[in-house]
């Protein structure tokens, strides 16, 4: 393993992208690179569109809109009746704008809006990723489960490792609070490790390896859960089972799949899942 991979430290050496975005030749201006009293052109994916009213009684749009970079509230003013079929919740558009402050924050003044058609734009640039290597994150998270003592919880998270290799390369951990882009559900589970790891050293009674493993599968099920497009978005799964109960159902299988895994360390892992919200108020299904 790379040096300080398996420890306090193992996000030192993955390689993050580059501070400044890439991007197409057609997007114009990020997100995430706006400035007040700009006046921009380029293209957004479209997160939400509400048609309102001001005190007036006048219909106006109320935007969430995004690139890789970042989201930012738009208001339409002017156009309501006409940009609303523009503005459809997934849309690729190309909008002309003024960069306004309000309330502290970064918005949108839209003066003009139409659909992106085919081969106008890369989808590349509208979907969020980690600013961290997945590859390498990938491999520190299984130089972490090369460490764990417990042979039988050392291979089922290698099984877990390997039999979804493609979604942890891939999924989200959330919708927007935390970890909502590409590669999201790996930083996540990564940046738990390093902090449970730590944790280890100093409170020595805990039993490590039930931590780490809690740390690796209490997520598992977001790679069901929650589906990534030019933004997240809840699965037909996500909406009507969520991430714990998929989340109990994959670990279900992997333990099935390997011959004489034990009934109580699974009901320890199981545990860790079911309760992993902490209170039942935020969805845990028991108290920790």
């Amino acid at each position: 393993c790379p040096a300080n991979t398996c420890g306090i430290g193992m996000f030192d050496e993955i390689a993050k992208r580059p501070a400044q975005a890439m991007r197409s030749p057609g997007k114009g201006f990020l997100i995430g690179h706006l400035t007040a009293g700009d006046t921009v052109m380029g293209q957004v994916a479209v997160v939400r569109r509400e048609l309102r009213e001001t005190r007036a009684g006048k219909p106006y749009l109320s935007l969430l809109l995004s690139d890789r970079t970042g989201q930012i509230d738009a208001k339409d003013w002017d156009h309501a009746a006409e940009h609303e079929g523009v503005f459809e919740p997934g849309a690729l558009v190309k909008i002309k704008a003024v960069v306004e402050e309000f309330n502290g924050a970064l918005q949108l003044k839209i003066e003009k809006a139409r659909v992106l058609k085919d081969g106008e734009y890369d989808l590349g640039d509208f979907i969020a990723v980690s600013d961290y290597d997945v590859d390498q994150m990938y491999a520190a998270l299984a130089c972490v489960v090369a460490g764990v003592q417990d042979a039988w919880i050392r291979r089922l998270l290698e099984m877990v490792l390997e039999r979804y290799r493609d979604e942890w390369l891939r999924a989200p951990a959330a919708m927007r609070i935390h970890h909502a882009f590409a590669g999201g559900l790996l930083e996540h589970v990564l940046s738990m490790c390093r902090a449970a790891l730590a944790l280890c050293t100093h409170y020595t009674r805990l039993d490590r390896d039930v931590l780490i493993a809690g740390c690796i599968l209490h997520d598992i099920g977001k790679m069901r859960e929650l589906e990534l497009g030019v933004s997240v978005t809840a699965t037909t799964a996500g909406k009507l089972v969520g991430h714990i109960g998929e989340g109990l159902i994959m670990l279900e299988d992997c333990c099935r799949a390997i011959d004489g895994f034990p009934e109580q360390t699974s009901l320890l892992l199981r545990h860790m899942i079911a309760s992993h919200h902490g209170s039942m108020e935020y969805g845990a299904l028991k108290l920790p």
